[in-house]
């Protein structure tokens, strides 16, 4: 937007370069279930607790991590 403004040095890269935000505890500031799988073979039960959440009124969300 600014050209010369701070996000523009580097090729933009400065916004790209930040960590992501830990979701799961935006999530659970709102009152959601939220969790993060690293894992593969964490992610069935992990999906059996987010459906339990949500049938039982709650939002969920799930951050799944893929190996590069």
């Amino acid at each position: 937007m600014f050209a010369k403004g701070v996000a523009a040095q580097d090729d933009g890269r400065l916004l790209a370069d930040l960590p992501a935000p830990n979701f799961e505890k935006v999530i659970a500031a709102h009152d959601g279930h939220g969790e993060r799988v690293e894992r593969p073979a964490d992610l069935p039960a992990t999906l059996r607790r987010a459906s339990d959440a949500v049938r039982n009124g709650q939002q969920a969300l799930v951050t799944v991590i893929c190996p590069p």
